[in-house]
């Protein structure tokens, strides 16, 4: 009974199938456990002056369109004199770079003002935290603004500093045009040092930029300017958005189309309006005699032809004599220098005849005579109480008489030929020598 197989052994194993899943739940515990680490935003605390159009869980912090956070907690400031709320902001790990100290939170939320309408978006998404990247230490507590910050000096585009009498009905957003396009926008104001001027940042496109050149002007657009005469009626407007918001228009004068490009560090001068900026160059004329002036009407004349206005007249304290403030053609600019000179024509009759004669149809008017193109600039001058005599160098002969006795001679008085009269008495003055 030999036979029978011999039972072969082994050794037990002590590894088993039931193993399998612990070692699987495992593998699983911990890829869940990376993953939720590794999608764990960043909490970063902002404070804001008021906690109205936030809420926890819902409000999103957007970049460029883009949500990049959410605000998880609100909660109370007690610490300082003002109270404010500290949002907790879970922000995404991808914007962690971005964090630094000169990052700036705001609240966008929907606005109406004259300047027009922002975070129209908000009325569907609701309101939102935005957020502009900045350089700096990293950082994890941050102050938001009041409003959204202005537009900043790197975007691409042209920055120009503008100074104004006054604001006006400018505003922040209020915008910039060229031939009624808008180009542009102001991006902030503020007072300069010194306080008499205010300073307008202001934001023109890039596509748009190569327009502004160094003798561009600009003026106030803001409102309807109506120019009223016996000729008609004339409106002149912008846009319904600058007679609403205020605006800002630029030209370049014709004369000036060669014109080079323009120095963003030098600021401009904003005018008062088109007639200031684009027909005239203001200059300022001290008048001894001003009968008959009336500012807005009062033209300044150049050998028959107009060439400016007289836009205010301000009487000195004393009433002695007045400031004459003019604006004429940007063509004279050139000749706005040291020796140009001006005086109030009006009818006149005296024994050397009637002169004038043109001012009872159109009224007194102010004179010029421009003085040699490529002297010094200028613009302030001193009128002369009458005509100034025929420039030496005009078509004819000029000559010097003496005599012992003025008699009844003055300025205009005719020198005659055979009873044709060839000439006038230009001017009259003492003899430099006793005895003549």
């Amino acid at each position: 009974m030999t036979d029978l197989p011999t039972a072969k052994t082994r050794p037990a194993s002590n590894w088993s199938a039931i193993w399998v899943l612990p070692l699987i739940a495992l593998i699983i515990g911990g890829w869940l456990g990376w993953r939720a680490y590794n999608e764990t935003g960043i909490e970063v605390q902002v404070r804001f002056d008021s906690g109205e159009g936030i809420q926890a869980n819902k409000t999103e912090v957007v970049y460029k369109g883009m949500s990049v956070g959410k605000v998880k907690t609100l909660k109370l400031d007690d610490e300082g004199s003002s109270k404010g709320v500290i949002a907790t902001i879970e922000m995404n790990k991808d914007v962690e770079q971005y964090l630094k100290t000169s990052t700036r939170f705001w609240l966008v939320k929907p606005s109406v003002s004259l300047a027009g309408i922002t975070g129209l978006e908000t009325l569907v998404s609701g309101n939102y935290v935005a957020i502009s990247p900045g350089e700096g230490e990293p950082a994890r507590k941050f102050k938001a603004l009041a409003e959204e910050p202005p537009l900043s000096d790197s975007k691409p585009g042209l920055h120009l500093t503008i100074k104004a009498d006054r604001l006006g009905s400018l505003n922040r957003g209020s915008p910039v045009f060229y031939k009624q396009i808008k180009v542009g926008q102001v991006k902030s104001y503020l007072l300069s040092e010194d306080q008499s001027t205010v300073e307008l940042k202001v934001f023109i496109e890039p596509t748009y930029a190569s327009l502004v050149r160094k003798h561009t002007r600009f003026w106030n657009s803001s409102g309807i300017s109506i120019d009223a005469n016996l000729s008609g009626v004339k409106i002149r407007s912008e846009s319904l958005a600058s007679i609403v918001a205020g605006g800002i228009a630029f030209a370049t004068p014709e004369n000036r189309k060669d014109s080079p490009p323009t120095d963003p560090s030098l600021p401009f001068r904003l005018y008062e309006d088109f007639d200031a900026a684009a027909a005239g160059i203001r200059v300022k004329v001290k008048l001894s005699d001003f009968e008959g002036l009336q500012a807005g009407r009062t033209p300044v004349m150049y050998k028959g032809i107009q060439v400016g206005n007289l836009k205010a007249l301000k009487i000195d304290p004393d009433l002695s004599g007045a400031t004459a403030e003019l604006t004429l053609d940007p063509l004279a600019e050139d000749y706005l220098v040291t020796g140009t000179q001006f005086w109030v024509v009006k009818p006149s009759i005296s024994l050397a005849g009637i002169t004038g004669l043109e001012a009872l149809v159109k009224g007194n008017y102010i004179a010029v005579r421009p003085g040699d193109k490529g002297s010094a600039p200028q613009r302030e001058f001193v009128a002369r109480a009458k005509a100034p005599p025929l420039d030496l160098r005009s078509p004819g002969l000029h000559m010097v008489l003496f005599t012992d006795n003025l008699g009844s001679l003055e300025v205009g008085s005719p020198i005659l030929y055979k009873q044709v009269k060839v000439g006038s008495v230009q001017s009259y003055q003492f003899s430099k020598t006793k005895n003549n």
